[in-house]
């Protein structure tokens, strides 16, 4: 009756719970505890006593608990949520948010939950980060720049070697380890300055191109630094467009 009760007692406050903390005192004075988060404020049984079914498990009784206490410890406001009105067929705004709320939590006992929001950064690997699933995102002006760009980078960019027909074109070969791509198309360049304020004085400046293969694989690949006549360029792999 303990979750009952409390979700009742969130209800009559017109608030819900994003933290909710279960302690269990063994006989032999142990306290062991259980939390669980939600991506949105909760007030619903069924759900938060979803959310602490496999945690649950980690408790260790021994020879058993003599007292268990349920608290909310971060609640805010949360008003009843409105069905959609007779005849509109359906579920309202809210009802629907609410539901996808419920599975992201449920993932999130399992998995790390989080989505890409824009950062106001023009370097490709600063130009977005990691926030919660419900934090509001803002696209700062300018975001993210000239040109398409892929929707997600390599994790670590792959070092390429290039043949151009000069040495400030684009390429029209590109060689990953013994692997040889033609390429057909490019576009570019999209020169990217590093931002001066937070970067080392001598970091160079990139080129980046994007560049479809003779295979149809599209490509966003760049050069480092000036080209200089006779001296090789350090080209990079940076992304892949869908």
């Amino acid at each position: 009756m303990l979750l009952p009760d409390l979700c009742r007692q969130l209800a009559e406050a017109g608030r819900g719970a994003r933290r909710f903390l279960l302690q269990a005192f063994r006989v032999d004075g142990a306290v062991q505890a259980v939390a669980v988060g939600t991506g949105l404020p909760a007030r619903e049984p069924r759900h938060v006593a979803r959310l602490f079914r496999d945690r649950l498990e980690r408790l260790e009784p021994g020879f058993g608990f003599e007292r268990l206490a349920l608290e909310a410890r971060a609640t805010a406001p949360l008003s009843a949520a409105q069905a959609a009105l007779p005849g509109e067929g359906g579920t309202s705004t809210e009802t629907r948010r609410q539901a996808l709320a419920e599975l992201l939590d449920r993932l999130s006992q399992r998995v790390e939950v989080w989505r890409a929001a824009p950062r106001a950064s023009h370097w490709p690997e600063r130009a977005t980060w990691r926030v919660g699933p419900f934090e509001a995102v803002q696209i700062p002006p300018g975001w993210p720049g000239r040109g398409p760009r892929p929707v997600r980078l390599l994790r670590r960019p792959l070092q390429l070697t290039a043949v151009a027909l000069l040495p400030d074109a684009p390429p029209s070969l590109l060689r990953l380890g013994r692997t040889s791509w033609r390429v057909a198309r490019a576009e570019g360049p999209e020169r990217i300055a590093p931002e001066w304020w937070r970067e080392r004085p001598d970091r160079p400046f990139r080129d980046y191109y994007r560049v479809e293969l003779a295979s149809g694989a599209r490509l966003w690949v760049c050069r480092s630094g000036v080209a200089v006549p006779g001296e090789a360029m350090t080209w990079w792999l940076h992304g892949r467009f869908e």
